[in-house]
């Protein structure tokens, strides 16, 4: 399906695109990786971006849960 269609790119551009980001993203650095560079024109596209951005970036794998709470455990003891 088509996100954008004044600089055309698709849904499928936008997952391969945050399939490749191993971290947080902004709609502005998705949209002008996936656009080639262009700027955002009349912005009807914003809403549907900004959800797969916000669900690319509150998602997280079990390991990187893993590691966070691993994280924070040892902080914790150290401030003990």
């Amino acid at each position: 399906m088509y996100i954008c269609m004044c600089n055309p790119f698709t849904d499928t551009d936008v997952r391969n695109h945050l399939d490749t980001t191993k971290k947080s993203t902004r709609v502005k650095d998705v949209y002008a990786a996936c656009s080639d560079g262009a700027d955002i024109n009349c912005g009807t596209c914003i809403g549907e971006l900004k959800t797969m951005v916000d669900t690319h970036n509150n998602t997280m794998t079990i390991g990187e849960l893993s590691d966070q709470m691993q994280k924070a455990t040892n902080k914790n003891k150290e401030s003990v």
